[in-house]
């Protein structure tokens, strides 16, 4: 993960509320610790939590603990998760790493799909996707609540 990359690839980041960044590994803390006290200048909630990919699985649908066999890396998820102001959740699973070398100069994929906000009554129940990625994301530990709706722009 490049934290001096990103900031500058994408600096709406800056201006959303609440972001969280799950990573296994920083180039520059340094980066890191300028787009902290850049995001708290602008009110943004930034979460950054390093996980391990080697670390053993959490859940079913988070893989086995990953063994780097080769000098360059390791495979590794690749995910946003978008919500906006309307409640609609965006889901983008990507294949590059947020990297200036990776997203400029090497082909890459995306998929995304947008979700409308789940309605709560009773004919509505959840889907293998949904219960998928709740146990993915839920294998991260992380505690922290984030929710957004229109009140919280």
């Amino acid at each position: 993960m490049d934290f001096e990359f990103l900031p500058q690839e994408l600096p709406e980041l800056i201006s959303i509320p609440s972001v969280v960044v799950v990573y296994g590994h920083a180039d520059d803390p340094l980066a890191m610790e300028a787009w902290k006290k850049q995001a708290t200048a602008n009110h943004t909630q930034l979460d950054l939590l390093a996980r391990d990919p080697s670390h053993p699985r959490r859940s079913s649908s988070n893989p086995l603990e990953v063994h780097v066999s080769i000098p360059y890396g390791c495979h590794h998820t690749k995910l946003f998760l978008i919500g906006y102001a309307s409640g609609r959740l965006r889901v983008v699973l990507h294949t590059t790493n947020l990297r200036h070398a990776d997203v400029h100069w090497k082909c890459q994929g995306a998929f995304l799909q947008d979700f409308l906000v789940k309605q709560t009554s009773k004919e509505f129940t959840t889907s293998p996707f949904e219960e998928t990625l709740i146990s993915y994301i839920s294998s991260y530990r992380f505690v922290e609540r984030h929710v957004w709706h229109p009140s919280y722009w």
